[in-house]
């Protein structure tokens, strides 16, 4: 058999064994191979030494095998030969350009990710205008970047298990050469530490961000499907991590299908028509592979070993959508956003991270993208968290969602990379108390231990999505996205805290998120700051109430503190004659005990009043609450009791 037909013969064999490696034929994908036809390959030269060329014969072969354009291969052997000729061996080594981009060979080759050379390669070679001698210099240049790669890999994250991916796909597709072996063990090998290392318990990604998860669970479908077919191979990913993994790329869906953007996360959609209904189906498909059942997916989503929630209250396009992040640095990836939120309602962005905005490290919209300041969360002075681990924990009760984490890494000027100057000391704690069909409450407390002369600032700033934002008396603003509507209300703030509204300003960026081709856009960011505070225990409560046309009339008829400041508490009083009343001990650490009205091991309870007299409470981290309750739990729980039943959980 020839090196023609053993190429074919072995794509189709692996094609049956982890599924088809050619994407479906779009009009994106139609639009990009026709676009070959009158292609000068110096004007694209940047974007094919670095990969492009896998991506743009994936995009030649599909066009080619569907509607047989003799166009198309010539087009693809044009692309082949303009690589070789700009990259040639040097005594049989292939030598990295100076712009060389560790993740060039493997897209080139061939990966998950990327169709390549070796995707696109198999449809091409019977053709005439790979006849001759293209096909022989094409392997060579193969074999001889494959060399280098495995002589060469990165030390981690998903660059290392991507190059892995490629040394083992490659040496599956070329079994014939005398290095395959070679490419097969260094691929496997790398693979299987990777997923053990990468793949959290609970299927979250150790990068922690949707895009590059959603790159590594497509990675470990395709080759558990693999290790199905041929377990000879010892490929150790397991249908439980696959199974968890497409649970967490599904969490990390908005309502709208794009990503929702945590770190450094691409706002594209993933889906095979661009929404979440897609993205279930193909999880429902991938189930099925599985043998699993089809299970739905709980509306509270926790991912404790990455530290993020995920929560929703329906797979509707127009549903509400909140995320909660306390994740730990885990590569380049990552943004020193600990306890950042984001609220998406209404088919609108209404507090929203704002994105990766520019992989230029230089860039000040890069630098606000990777900075505390530019997302929904606290910081001091400005500055910027460092890589501390959070401690985090989510609980649920019957229409409750309570999550809350503790950051104490301190805060330093600079970039997110760690930072020899002088920083602060400092510990933010945030609770995010979600009413479902109400509204949402976030309890923060800021703490640090500067003398007077050193005061920080303690910002808490909230990073909304386009639309309009304006202040609303002393204590509130009223945000408009579209046809979404909130008022943001503060009934809990430091003495002298000031508001203020900052949207596309420069030196410093403020007031800035990617749009769906993560270019910037200004958008508005509310920054409540209590200049040089003296108070080192500084307490915020923040309540974000979504409203149709009337704006809700709220008044915060009581707010304070007790047992020196480490219970804190507020009320809100509505035209009905209800009140909302929340008492919690700070950070969640200990006991409320004893007040006016009840006395708990909680330390968290929420206490809804209708004008009539019923009465319902939601309790966290108790057992008892008397006298509202008469029971006592066996262990403390998360639990709420309503007017004739109650429920714990």
């Amino acid at each position: 058999m020839d090196i023609a037909a053993k190429i074919l013969a072995n794509e189709k064999e692996l094609s049956l064994a982890w599924g088809r490696s050619l994407p479906e034929l779009s009009d994106a994908i139609l639009n990009d191979a026709n676009r070959a036809f009158d292609l000068d390959l110096e004007d694209k030269e940047s974007a094919l030494l670095k990969g492009g060329s896998g991506h743009w014969l994936g995009r030649l072969a599909v066009a080619w095998l569907e509607n047989r354009d003799e166009r198309y291969p010539k087009a693809a052997a044009a692309v082949f030969k303009y690589v070789l000729k700009k990259e040639p061996l040097v005594s049989g080594r292939w030598l990295p350009p100076d712009n060389y981009d560790v993740l060039v060979i493997p897209h080139r080759i061939g990966d998950t990710e990327c169709v390549g050379w070796l995707g696109a390669l198999p449809w091409f070679i019977e053709h005439e205008d790979f006849s001759g001698e293209l096909p022989g210099e094409i392997i060579s240049s193969v074999q001889a970047q494959l060399n280098y790669l495995a002589d060469n890999l990165h030390e981690g994250r998903n660059i290392r298990v991507t190059q892995g991916d490629s040394l083992l796909s490659t040496g599956l597709r070329l079994s014939f050469l005398p290095e395959a072996e070679y490419w097969r063990q260094t691929g496997l090998d790398v693979l299987n530490d990777s997923f053990h290392r990468m793949i959290r318990p609970d299927g979250s990604s150790a990068e922690a961000t949707g895009w590059y998860h959603y790159i590594v669970m497509n990675m470990g479908f395709r080759f558990w499907r693999l290790g199905q077919a041929m377990p000879e191979l010892g490929i150790q990913i397991t249908s439980e991590q696959v199974e968890r993994m497409f649970d967490y790329t599904s969490a990390c869906v908005e309502p709208d299908g794009r990503q929702a953007t945590i770190g450094d996360c691409t706002r594209s959609r993933i889906g095979s028509d661009g929404t979440l209904k897609s993205v279930l189906g193909r999880r429902a498909e991938a189930r099925r592979i599985l043998g699993l059942s089809d299970k739905p997916l709980p509306l509270s989503q926790n991912f404790p070993n990455t530290g993020q929630s995920f929560l929703r209250d329906g797979w509707g396009p127009d549903n509400t959508y909140l995320t909660f992040d306390a994740t730990k640095r885990h590569g380049y990836h990552w943004h020193p956003s600990c306890n950042s939120i984001q609220v998406y309602s209404k088919g609108r962005h209404i507090l929203m991270d704002p994105g990766r905005l520019s992989y230029n490290g230089s860039s000040p919209h890069r630098q606000y993208a990777i900075s505390t300041r530019g997302h929904s969360t606290c910081n001091l002075n400005g500055w910027n968290q460092t890589w501390t681990e959070s401690r985090f924990r989510a609980r649920q009760a019957e229409g409750y969602d309570v999550i809350d984490a503790h950051y104490e890494g301190g805060y330093w000027p600079g970039t997110d990379e760690f930072n020899p100057t002088p920083g602060i000391f400092g510990q933010h704690h945030r609770t995010l108390l979600w009413l479902r069909g109400r509204f949402v409450v976030i309890l923060d407390h800021v703490h640090h231990r500067q003398q007077a002369d050193t005061a920080p600032d303690v910002e808490c700033n909230w990073q909304f999505g386009p639309g309009e934002v304006r202040l609303s008396g002393s204590n509130s603003v009223i945000a408009k996205q579209g046809v979404a509507q909130h008022m943001l209300l503060f009934p809990l703030m430091p003495d002298g805290t000031k508001l203020s509204i900052h949207e596309g300003e420069e030196n410093p960026h403020l007031g800035w998120v990617s749009d769906d081709r993560d270019e910037p856009t200004v958008s508005p960011l509310v920054r409540s700051c209590a200049e040089k505070c003296m108070t080192r225990h500084a307490h915020f409560a923040s309540v974000l109430i979504p409203f149709d046309h009337q704006l809700p009339e709220v008044c915060v008829d009581g707010a304070g503190q007790v047992m020196n400041g480490r219970v804190q508490w507020f009320r809100l009083a509505w035209p009905d004659g209800s009140t909302d009343e929340f008492w919690w001990y700070r950070n969640l650490e200990y006991p409320i005990q004893e007040q006016d009205e009840f006395v708990t091991d909680a330390s968290l309870v929420h206490l809804h009043k209708e004008a009539q007299g019923a009465s319902t409470v939601l309790a966290v981290d108790g057992t008892y609450l008397r006298p509202l309750t008469v029971e006592t739990l066996e262990k403390p729980g998360t639990f709420v009791v309503r007017p004739k039943s109650s429920t714990a959980s």
